[in-house]
């Protein structure tokens, strides 16, 4: 017998309610404080119910990380989406991530761990898929305007190099430096910064050279850059360049 609308509407409010305690129970215990006995006990719901919405801790991880993964993706289509050349579209995107961490530490430090947690577990392979469906997306972004550089012209890759390839280094830089910057007040703090270095500044600069080594046009030498990111933030994410002063 198929669900009604109503009863559809109801389990995604109560599940909508589960998922904004869960976010709250891990600000106030952290990560691992999280069980759900916690989250059965903090809301009005007893913990069959809310093992009807989450088979398992992981599957409710999976979902918390799914819904962070949800809102990169708005903000790299708007980024992505700027007026301009291939390679100030690649530099929006970065912007956009670099502002979503500033504003959103803790839920960054949250998503990092989810996802290790999420990733080593046994959460309902239908979550997972969704979950990486999420991620493949925010990558998609990228390596669609690396496609797009190619096909104006602004860049050429050479023999054995591919947009996926030159994507997964971006995006691993992007998201080991993040990490550093979000975690630099715990685990013994960052370790670019102990060598008195801004990380995500190093980042900005680094990839600007890296993309010069691979002769994407216009080269940082013929073309600004920094100019490109104040229009982003005028353009894009208006409001948001207080997040830079950090």
């Amino acid at each position: 017998m198929a669900t009604s609308p109503r009863k559809l509407r109801e389990i995604q409010a109560r599940e909508t309610e589960l998922l904004e305690l869960a976010r709250e129970l891990i600000a106030t215990h952290g990560l691992r404080g999280l069980t759900m006995d916690k989250l059965a006990a903090a809301s009005e719901f007893s913990k069959g119910t809310v093992y009807q919405h989450f088979a398992s801790k992981e599957d409710l991880f999976a979902e918390l990380a799914a819904a962070h993964m949800q809102g990169r993706i708005e903000r790299f289509a708007r980024a992505a989406a700027l007026r301009g050349n291939s390679r100030e579209r690649l530099t929006a995107v970065g912007l956009a991530e670099e502002l979503y961490v500033l504003g959103n530490i803790p839920e960054y430090r949250m998503q990092m761990a989810i996802t290790m947690e999420v990733f080593s577990s046994n959460a309902r392979p239908d979550r997972m898929q969704r979950l990486m469906n999420l991620e493949m997306q925010c990558v998609a972004i990228t390596s669609g305007i690396v496609r797009d550089a190619i096909a104006a012209g602004d860049l050429e890759l050479r023999e054995h190099a591919s947009p996926e390839g030159l994507t997964l280094v971006l995006w691993g830089s992007y998201i080991g430096t993040f990490k550093m910057f979000a975690c630099r007040d715990t685990d013994g703090g960052c370790p670019a910064s102990q060598l008195g270095l801004d990380p995500i500044a190093n980042l900005n600069h680094h990839i600007q050279f890296l993309l010069d080594g691979y002769g994407w046009k216009p080269l940082s030498t013929e073309f600004d850059y920094l100019a490109t990111r104040q229009r982003v933030l005028d353009e894009v994410f208006p409001g948001e360049a207080h997040l830079l002063a950090r």
